[in-house]
């Protein structure tokens, strides 16, 4: 009997993967509490957050710069998350985040 839902199981799989690295790799960073981000699901719908963001930039074809980016984290923190965080520190949040998951993710290549 085939299954529809399994369906290109091994290459949905291998996505899903992805994102467990790159989950994996930013929720292990303390640097998260320094910033107010103290609960796992904090961390990881602004992890999402940005990933879609970036998703959508690059669906549109227009330019995602750091500065674009920690401007958008900037406008969701101050819209939903009230987190007691500049800027400035948006903008150092995801440089750290972006940086060592990048990094992480290079290696396990």
């Amino acid at each position: 009997m085939q299954y529809e839902f399994l369906k290109n199981f091994p290459r949905r799989m291998k996505n899903v993967g992805l994102y467990a690295v790159i989950v994996q790799n930013s929720v292990q960073k303390l640097s998260w509490k320094q910033y107010g981000f103290t609960k796992f699901d904090e961390q990881i719908n602004l992890l999402f957050i940005v990933l879609l963001y970036i998703m959508e930039q690059s669906l549109k074809e227009e330019k995602c710069t750091m500065d674009d980016i920690a401007t958008y984290i900037d406008t969701i923190n101050v819209q939903y998350m009230q987190k007691d965080i500049s800027y400035e520190q948006c903008r150092k949040l995801f440089k750290m985040q972006a940086i060592n998951t990048i990094r992480k993710y290079a290696e396990k290549l």
